[in-house]
């Protein structure tokens, strides 16, 4: 959500030539490698691309290396992943510390938070008739606990 309006603002403000938003798994990305173009690559669990089970995930990187680069001004690349295993990804190549300068750490969401969205989820979904708190909330935590 955050890549995407992130993508935009930068189409708004003229920072990229191109308004393409291409959403994909560092694992897809290795499968499916990078169709070249203006706009925002926004690469979910980028960690996956410096694994050593992902053949082929180190040659992306080196392509991603060479993209960010090469084409400063007309591509984008959002990296997305878990903070210690970003870097991982991060020691594959020293010089992604230099063109990536920029890192956003989003918080872990607290246990009210996720109880929180867990009781909006289910009013949403099941519309249980004394609410999350009641019997019936408490009889299908006690079953999925």
């Amino acid at each position: 959500m955050v890549a995407r309006i992130y993508a935009r603002l930068l189409a708004s403000v003229g920072a990229l030539p191109g308004k393409d938003f291409v959403e994909i798994t560092g694992s897809g990305l290795a499968h499916e490698g990078v169709a070249a173009g203006g706009g925002v690559f926004f690469i979910d669990e980028a960690y996956q691309l410096a694994s050593t089970n992902n053949f082929g995930g180190r040659n992306v990187l080196d392509f991603i290396h060479a993209e960010i680069e090469e084409r400063t001004g007309t591509i984008a690349f959002i990296l997305a992943g878990y903070k210690n295993e970003m870097e991982k990804f991060f020691e594959h190549n020293p010089g992604f510390d230099s063109q990536i300068p920029q890192r956003l750490h989003f918080a872990d969401y607290s246990d009210d938070e996720l109880l929180t969205m867990f009781g909006a989820t289910i009013e949403r979904k099941y519309r249980l008739a004394d609410g999350t708190n009641g019997i019936y909330a408490r009889i299908l935590v006690k079953r999925l606990g």
